[in-house]
């Protein structure tokens, strides 16, 4: 394991293998940004899904409404 300047240890081994360790700033702001766009397609997506495959709680011509168009 690293030692990070600052509080020692910079990675820590998990018991699958795999091994988790600190970012640095800039992978910080590009997770961030790249959760954004994430969220902004989930969204898009969202509404997609919604316009395209009615709830539940519409009425039958509601949904045959939305079938025709």
């Amino acid at each position: 394991m690293g030692a990070s300047i600052l509080a020692g240890r910079d990675r820590m081994d998990l018991d699958n293998g795999m091994s988790l360790r600190l970012l640095s700033a800039l992978e910080v702001l590009q997770a961030r940004r790249e959760v954004e766009e994430i969220a902004a397609l989930a969204g898009t997506w969202s509404r997609f899904n919604r316009e395209e495959n009615p709830g539940l709680t519409m009425e039958a011509e509601q949904v045959e409404d939305v079938k025709k168009n």
